[in-house]
């Protein structure tokens, strides 16, 4: 899992400073109903649209670390806070 969430961070801190924020928008973007939640569809859909190289299995892997409560929802600041470090 760190070596995954590695990548991810390797990825957005090669865009410089705005890459976090890039990467918060879109998230921010894909929450429909501004609760600052995603489903697992829509961070899917922003980790390909950002163009992380990480596969299907392993955004769904990240996405249960992190939709601690089991609804099938997390909270995407909460995400981005632990990547950004």
């Amino acid at each position: 899992m760190e070596l995954i969430l590695l990548r991810i961070k390797r990825r957005l801190a090669s865009r410089n400073a705005c890459g976090y924020l890039v990467f918060e928008k879109a998230l921010r973007a894909a929450d429909i109903d501004c609760d600052m939640m995603v489903s697992i569809h829509e961070f899917k859909k922003v980790i390909q649209q950002q163009r992380i190289d990480i596969t299907e299995t392993e955004a769904s892997m990240v996405f249960e670390v992190f939709d601690q409560e089991g609804t099938g929802l997390m909270n995407y600041p909460e995400f981005v806070y632990a990547i950004r470090g």
